[in-house]
């Protein structure tokens, strides 16, 4: 799968983790204290973000279209996308930069960060938190910063978390808290003023493990976690019945205690075949779409229908 993914001349991925290999399973692990020009590198953000405007040919005419440019990486010179010349590009360092002073105060550790589609779109992933739902199955919280250089999206600020036995990633959100900012190319981006809208204070990340700790203590009968399966995933018919072998024993972490019959157990099955075994035409779609896109808001529906039903 490591060539769906952005990779480099030298076969490395374009990816950068610290402690355990994370839910892609590729990049170049960092110790913890590495400095900032290494995460650059490993990461595959040591370059720029540069334009021309968009030039075509008809017969021995050259024309320049002057309201549209190409986006192309410095370092190798590649095409990335053409935009609007208006577009207000957030460079791969800024990326970076947003974690630097939280993560210097002590209030966050940088964990992943890398480049997505060659580069086309790039994101980093700092810790907020760790706890453990009933105190044994371990949850830890993380904001997230992506963006695009080629229009595909804007610029995401968002807090998620990943459950530790299966890496399953899942938006902590409800109906109290900011869970994610998005930020338009039209506007240039405001780093101060995301983070201040997402807050980083480990509060939020309490109540979500609380909420899950609820969950665990729910049961669900079989014939009920189908129907709410069949409501997060609309007409794909083959997501139901995998959902339900996963959340009848074939789960990743199924014998943890607050997993079999649970409603945090159903929650799990489907944020584990999201990740895990949904169809993705690369490795690049199935990471953006896990994080950011279509994959996220089915977890996030089915995060909203399991507190309906524990509450």
């Amino acid at each position: 799968m490591a060539h769906q993914l952005s990779i480099r001349e030298d076969g490395t991925a374009e990816m950068a983790y610290v402690g355990h290999v994370p839910w892609h399973h590729l990049g170049t692990q960092l110790l913890p204290s590495a400095p900032k020009r290494r995460w650059l590198e490993a990461a595959g953000f040591d370059h720029d973000i540069k334009s021309q405007p968009v030039r075509y040919t008809v017969g021995e005419e050259t024309y320049v279209c002057t309201d549209r440019v190409m986006m192309y990486r410095s370092d190798n010179n590649r095409p990335l996308g053409v935009v609007s010349k208006d577009y207000q590009i957030v460079q791969p360092h800024e990326v970076l930069d947003f974690f630097d002073e939280i993560v210097k105060s002590g209030n966050m550790t940088l964990e992943t960060a890398g480049t997505l589609f060659g580069g086309k779109q790039y994101w980093a992933l700092a810790k907020i938190a760790e706890g453990a739902v009933l105190d044994r199955d371990v949850i830890k919280g993380y904001l997230l910063l992506a963006t695009s250089c080629d229009g595909s999206r804007k610029t995401v600020g968002k807090k998620t978390s990943v459950r530790v036995v299966c890496d399953n990633t899942l938006r902590m959100s409800d109906d109290d808290t900011t869970d994610m900012i998005e930020v338009s190319h039209r506007s240039r981006f405001d780093a101060d003023a995301v983070k201040k809208a997402l807050g980083v204070a480990p509060v939020s990340f309490k109540e979500f493990i609380a909420n899950l700790d609820k969950l665990a203590k729910k049961p669900i009968r079989k014939a009920r976690a189908e129907a709410m399966t069949k409501k997060v995933f609309g007409e794909e018919a083959r997501a139901v019945p995998h959902v339900m072998e996963l959340f009848g024993g074939e789960a990743m972490g199924y014998d943890i205690p607050g997993f079999a019959g649970t409603t945090f157990g159903w929650l799990q099955s489907c944020t584990e075949y999201v990740d895990h075994w949904s169809y993705a035409k690369t490795g690049s779609h199935r990471i953006s779409n896990s994080l950011l896109g279509r994959g996220d808001q089915r977890k996030s529906k089915a995060f909203k229908l399991a507190l309906e039903f524990a509450s």
